[in-house]
């Protein structure tokens, strides 16, 4: 190949993104703008689309630079899940096969009227009870979910929770300071 004839490389995935944000910025001045109502699905306490009920609503086109400061504000509210999620795999993995964990359910019962209900992010942000124990799947109203720190819980809802055995009455104390109730209590192996 000459130097007169260049390839054609892929250009930045940030590069790529951005494009897209400005064409869709772009795209809310020209695309009619309209919406689906939506409901409460009580079994899964998610907001879902009604069907057949489109309607068209007043235009509000997207200003370029929010378009733009939303990347950066993004990546900051997701840092946790884009830059962290593979040290939980380092973590508890190692741990597993070691026979270092043990799986426990939990029932949530939420605090008492005026008291502040627990902050998952804040537990799992800094206080090092994410490293004795991981939520990982709700059941509510017989359907299993991943468990997600923006869900919001209720009473009754039921937790899978991988416990770190070496750590497992630390752990059984602080998701009982969050409202949950291990069903079994703190497992034999811990001293």
């Amino acid at each position: 190949m000459t130097d007169a004839k260049r390839r054609f490389s892929v250009p930045h995935p940030l590069v790529l993104l951005t494009g897209c944000v400005i064409l869709a910025a772009l795209a809310s001045y020209v695309v009619p703008a309209g919406q689906f109502d939506r409901e409460l699905d009580e079994a899964t306490g998610r907001s879902v689309v009604v069907a057949g009920t489109y309607h068209s609503v007043e235009r509000s086109p997207v200003n370029l630079f929010d378009a733009m400061v939303a990347l950066p504000r993004g990546m900051a509210e997701a840092a946790d899940v884009i830059f962290d999620g593979h040290h939980d795999i380092d973590r508890w993995d190692p741990r597993w096969h070691r026979g270092d964990v043990e799986v426990i359910r939990c029932g949530y019962l939420p605090p008492p009227d005026g008291d502040d209900p627990p902050a998952l992010a804040d537990d799992f942000a800094g206080t090092g009870s994410g490293e004795r124990y991981v939520i990982l799947a709700l059941e509510r109203g017989g359907q299993i979910r991943p468990m997600s720190m923006h869900l919001s819980l209720r009473e009754g809802d039921v937790a899978q929770v991988a416990i770190h055995l070496p750590e497992a009455r630390e752990a059984v104390a602080a998701l009982e300071s969050l409202g949950w109730s291990a069903a079994r209590g703190v497992p034999e192996e811990a001293g």
